[in-house]
């Protein structure tokens, strides 16, 4: 038998690890170094200033200001903004006794607080196929932990958590309750809240095979099953479940096309359900940092991205548009700026968003294209013409990664 040689087998090897490595390695660094988190002040919606109020916490002297520009002591931020600083007005004794005709108690205040949070990686491929089906009228208060855990890959089974068995029977109740209010298997996707620490708890939200989303709660022990129609020109993309302690609603769900609405409870609606759309630009989940908070009288929907942060006030019974703001992202340092120069084409990470595989793929600035092309052509001019074909592929590698695959490049030997 040949030995393998240093020259063809370790030596190969090694420059290909090194190569590859910094085909990953560099274009991370310098991804994470071009693409720093900046920190955007609290927005949210004042009745008494009848405007969005921004919040700045770092400022001790006056963290206010208003969207005029004016700018506000932390006493009067305090009274200007009673339902994001109740506690403190409570403790002053300057807490007024109701805010938009609603009883500004502190259980009706704290009762209506809610924040829910979706962020790009919250798509549909983080979803487990696991959760926790609680009872939904338990016969105690507070919710206990199910003995079994439900599966939605395609099928839907529970199995047993101590003997890791599946549970035939119920399986069986469970199917034919889906099937008998219209849902095709396999199932698409699943969203829940498993975390045990909350008041109640109001099932899964599935959708089936045509992208039909439906409820599924378990109440005194038997399934309980509704369709929730979506609008027309919806298609479901994620949904987020919220849970608030009033039980005003049930989640938030979001389009394709970048629309949100909000899933509630409709005594007159034939299914029991209305889906009440936001009137706010399209999202994109791919990039949008989006923050979705409630009080008492209002909504407030906070996206963030790499342009800044958009900021929309609604009313809380009838999601009246009531203020908008925006605030443009600063602009880059000068190491920010130098660093996305060096990158013309860089990937991030790709999750399923509406049942379709989706790559995240950010187009550098001209400089970076303008600097990648010259290094190509140093490169050909320099090593590539003598490769012939190979050389014509490492010149197309410098041009669309820059420094990154030039580096790269020149570590192979001419003779590899």
């Amino acid at each position: 038998m040949k030995r393998l040689s240093f020259k063809t087998f370790i030596r190969p090897l090694c420059i290909a690890l090194l190569t590859k490595t910094l085909m990953i390695v560099l274009p991370a660094i310098l991804l994470v170094v071009s693409q720093s988190a900046v920190r955007y002040p609290y927005l949210s919606y004042s009745h008494v200033l009848g405007s969005i109020g921004i919040m700045d916490y770092s400022d001790k002297t006056t963290p206010l200001t208003d969207k005029y520009g004016n700018k506000y002591t932390t006493a009067e931020a305090d009274s200007l903004m009673p339902l994001s600083n109740f506690r403190q007005l409570m403790m002053d004794g300057r807490m007024p006794d109701s805010i938009a005709g609603q009883e500004a108690t502190m259980r009706n205040i704290a009762s209506r607080q809610i924040v829910v949070r979706h962020t790009p990686s919250d798509g549909m491929s983080t979803q487990p196929p696991l959760h926790l089906l609680y009872e939904n009228m338990p016969k105690r208060v507070g919710i206990e932990l199910p003995t079994d855990m439900i599966r939605l890959s395609g099928e839907l089974t529970f199995i047993d958590c101590a003997t890791l068995r599946t549970n035939g029977n119920k399986s069986d109740i469970f199917t034919r309750a889906l099937q008998k209010s219209g849902f095709v298997f396999p199932v698409r996707a699943s969203w829940s809240n498993d975390s045990p620490r909350k008041r109640y708890d109001e099932g899964i939200f599935c959708s089936d095979a045509r992208g039909e989303l439906y409820h599924l709660k378990m109440v005194n022990g038997r399934p309980f099953v509704r369709h929730v129609p979506m609008p027309t020109g919806f298609v479901l993309a994620d949904v987020s479940i919220a849970e608030p302690s009033d039980k005003s609603f049930y989640a938030i769900a979001y389009s394709t096309n970048g629309c949100m609405g909000l899933i509630a409870q409709d005594e007159n609606s034939e299914s029991g359900y209305s889906v009440s759309l936001f009137d706010l630009a399209p999202v994109n989940l791919l990039t949008d940092r989006i923050t979705f908070s409630g009080n008492l009288v209002s909504w407030t929907l906070t996206v963030v991205n790499e342009t800044g942060v958009s900021a929309w006030a609604f009313d809380r019974q009838t999601l009246a548009p009531l203020d908008t703001l925006t605030l443009v992202a600063p602009q880059p340092t000068t190491l920010e700026s130098a660093c996305a120069a060096l990158l013309p084409l860089s990937f991030g990470k790709s999750y399923v968003a509406g049942g379709d595989e989706v790559a995240n793929v950010k187009i550098g600035p001209t400089i970076a294209w303008l600097i990648a092309i010259v290094l190509a052509c140093v490169y050909y001019f320099w090593r590539g013409r003598r490769k012939g074909s190979e050389g014509l592929w490492g010149t197309l590698l410098v041009a669309l990664t820059g420094p990154c695959g030039l580096i790269a490049a020149l570590l192979i030997p001419q003779d590899y």
